[in-house]
């Protein structure tokens, strides 16, 4: 084998190298230009018992309770819900004001609007958008939402809520305080 062949040998083992490394970043920008797709259509619920920028209609009053809400930046839809309380299954959000609506008539005096929205499957939440599990209006700001008894029932219970993103993908949202 001659210096020119030699070199030529060398150059072609070199181009090859270098060809092998291209179709590996190649391959990785790919994957990762994926990533990027499915994590910007991907929906993130969250279930929390809150009252931060939660007012009445007429804006004066706190409103405090239970809310599903929707983090990421793609379209949730609710694909299943199981609600316990007090250890046993609820049908549904209607169910769940009913008895919580029963059991806070007892430790909290005076007459409070409550409210609660459909939780159910198909029902889409758009992103940054939210649904109302159960929340109660403090009609006389007369802070009954410090009272023990408001948040040791909402505490009792249990939500389990699968959900697809508009790909496709399902996920699962739990809340389940201690």
């Amino acid at each position: 084998m001659t210096e020119s062949e030699k070199a030529r040998s060398k150059r072609d083992w070199l181009s090859l190298l270098v060809s092998s490394v291209s179709i590996v970043i190649s391959a990785f920008a790919f994957w990762n230009a994926r990533q990027a797709a499915i994590n910007s259509t991907r929906p993130l619920l969250h279930v929390s018992m809150e009252d931060s920028n939660h007012r009445s209609a007429d804006g004066d009053k706190p409103v405090r309770g239970l809310w599903v809400k929707n983090t990421g930046p793609g379209v949730a839809v609710i694909a299943s819900v199981k609600i316990e309380y007090r250890g046993y299954e609820v049908k549904d959000t209607d169910d769940l004001k009913a008895k919580l609506d029963a059991a806070l008539a007892q430790g909290l005096p005076g007459e409070r609007p409550a409210r609660s929205e459909p939780l159910a499957q198909g029902i889409p939440i758009p992103p940054g958008g939210e649904r109302v599990i159960y929340a109660v209006v403090d009609p006389a700001n007369s802070n009954v939402f410090t009272l023990p008894s408001f948040e040791a029932e909402l505490k009792k219970v249990k939500i389990g809520i699968g959900y697809t993103s508009t790909r496709g993908d399902s996920y699962l949202a739990l809340y389940a305080p201690k």
